[in-house]
């Protein structure tokens, strides 16, 4: 996570900190009158008769504000028709947002309005939306949920939800799932995106796009000492969408679902400098190496855990035997805390200290016992089924999630995990 959460501040320099309000992002919202009235006595959605509710509308966009603290900001708008009492569940709603760990910045979700719309025999109720419902609950170190339910709903409810989140992290532009788990008749999605950010953008899953439009939107973004950039405003959307059904067995829903997704590839700053953020994977491979949190530490531990290792393996006579020791070693006692992730979290010497460690501090450490015993090893970068495929045309840090350790010794390869006790020796 710790890429995905850079600072917007250090990637966009002194000279953006009096920028001008940008100008107002044009939308199509919808209202209740366009997009819910004509649903309030649907029984069910034709086009899927077992669906327990169904999107009658949705819009999102995202942009970048630079007259506020969190720059980038995302808008969601979404109608629901609740069919029958297997839909209720849709009226509770869980969004994820991210904080850093040092406590350099976290996204803030505000300006949440919520309707619940019920047809009585004496006319069409409102149920209110309290803001004290809506509460924080910590998911992870960098993760937390904001989460809320709206009151009031029953089978033949329409809900009706909007909210904004604010983001420091200029690399987390929000992308856009245009498919869920209940159908929907149309989902549309903008970004605003200043000229002078690069974005890999990728649309996911089989679904194809029945609006996708590009418009140009001059000066967009203003700066105090006389910069200036355009923008090119992406106007995305589909239509009739299907519901996404997972299958016994299938590895991450993420792989399959229709969305559209971003990775910032670097920053062209009004100074005439550019930030580069990855854009090959020898730049990733450098990036890492030079990590605090990462190679540095790798480099290092060789020299910290020398000792450890020697005594461990004192008496072997071959390298597999001293690998297999020290794996065991490692195992035996050090506690993987539960906490996935590609960098280390305490480092190695804190690691020795208290024996407890994130995946990155254990494995990136049993390499650099493995390499002061003058064994070939190395991390590697791993998605776990869970977390999805990475993509292959270009490095994105934030498609892996964990670290594992690769040993070759006289051509064989083994990989280690020794966050479990239980993994024999070469399998992960």
């Amino acid at each position: 996570m710790k890429i995905m959460l850079l600072s917007a501040v250090g990637l966009l320099c002194s000279l953006w900190a009096t920028a001008q309000a940008p100008q107002e992002f044009p939308d199509e919202d919808f209202t209740f009158a366009a997009s819910g009235a004509r649903a309030v006595y649907m029984k069910r959605y034709d086009k899927d008769t077992a669906a327990g509710a169904v999107v009658l509308d949705e819009f999102g966009k995202t942009f970048i504000d630079n007259s506020q603290k969190n720059i980038l900001v995302h808008y969601r708008h979404v109608m629901i028709k609740i069919l029958n009492d297997r839909g209720i569940s849709e009226a509770t709603f869980e969004i994820p947002v991210y904080k850093s760990m040092d406590g350099g910045g976290a996204e803030e979700v505000y300006n949440v309005k919520a309707h619940t719309y019920n047809q009585e025999a004496d006319g069409m109720q409102d149920i209110p939306f309290k803001q004290r419902d809506i509460f924080r609950e910590t998911k992870s170190r960098t993760a937390d949920l904001v989460k809320f339910t709206l009151p009031g709903v029953k089978a033949g409810s329409i809900i009706d939800v909007s909210y904004n989140l604010s983001s420091p992290f200029i690399r987390n532009f929000r992308g856009w799932d245009f498919q869920s788990d209940i159908p929907k008749i149309r989902s549309r999605y903008w970004a605003k995106i200043p000229a002078n950010f690069d974005y890999h953008i990728s649309l996911n899953g089989y679904l194809k796009l029945d609006e996708d439009d590009r418009d140009l939107v001059k000066g967009c973004l203003i700066v105090y000492n006389g910069g200036e950039a355009d923008c090119t405003l992406m106007k995305l959307g589909m239509n009739n969408i299907p519901a996404f059904r997972e299958e016994p067995y299938m590895p991450a829903r993420s792989n399959y679902l229709s969305a559209v997704h971003f990775e910032l590839s670097q920053v062209k700053n009004f100074d005439g400098s550019v930030d580069k953020l990855t854009n090959t994977w020898g730049d990733l491979d450098k990036q890492l190496a030079e990590d605090k949190d990462f190679g540095i530490q790798l480099k290092r531990g060789p020299s910290l855990l020398k000792d450890v290792s020697r005594g461990v393996t004192a008496g072997d006579t071959s390298d597999v035997t001293r690998a297999r020791h020290l794996y065991r070693y490692f195992q035996k006692n050090f506690k993987w805390d539960d906490y996935r992730g590609v960098f280390l979290e305490r480092g190695i010497k804190k690691l020795m200290d208290t024996r407890v460690g994130n995946v990155a501090d254990i494995n990136v450490a049993l390499v650099a016992a493995l390499r002061s015993l003058g064994l070939k090893a190395a991390p590697v970068l791993v998605s776990t089924r869970d977390n999805g495929i990475p993509r292959e045309f270009y490095p994105a840090l934030t498609d892996f999630n964990y670290i594992v350790a690769r040993l070759e010794i006289a051509g064989t390869v083994y990989m280690l995990d020794a966050t479990r006790r239980e993994l024999p020796f070469g399998m992960i």
